[in-house]
């Protein structure tokens, strides 16, 4: 019998024909993680929206293949990478930014992913729109990498 189609399997799925190890967050951890995220990036008012759309100081660029900017921005460190929430409210952990670069190349398409740091420094989105949107450190990094300053 075959499981159900659902996000979580989809996402795990690109992971492990990737070969990228995914650590999944218990979900109280998980709960802590986008609370978090909420809190420093999120703009209070007004409610709801996709998280991307709600960012506060934040820098976007429109670019097909703007998810290869992960690997650029995490390099070798760890990161978080989890759904828009409702969609799929798991957290996963990635080893390095590079693998999580790979993953946003092939799952972004179907998703919109959310990469940020563990110490949440900063946060990025790779939209299905082909939209790479940054805040915390990352919004100067990408003006800077862009050109814009």
């Amino acid at each position: 019998m075959t499981r159900p189609w659902s996000p979580r399997s989809e996402l795990l799925g690109d992971a492990a024909r990737l070969g990228v190890p995914m650590v999944v967050l218990e979900p109280p951890q998980a709960k802590q993680v986008r609370a978090a995220v909420d809190a420093k990036f999120r703009r209070p008012k007004p409610p709801g929206g996709r998280l991307f759309e709600r960012l506060r100081d934040c820098s976007s660029t429109r670019d097909p293949d703007a998810w290869k900017l992960i690997a650029e921005l995490a390099e070798g460190a760890s990161v978080f990478l989890f759904l828009e929430t409702g969609v799929d409210d798991t957290v996963y952990v990635v080893p390095t930014g590079w693998q999580a670069s790979a993953l946003c190349g092939e799952a972004g398409w179907k998703f919109t992913i959310y990469v940020t740091d563990p110490a949440l420094d900063y946060l990025v989105a790779c939209t299905v729109e082909d939209s790479f949107v940054a805040a915390g450190t990352a919004a100067d990094w990408l003006d800077r990498r862009l050109g814009y300053c």
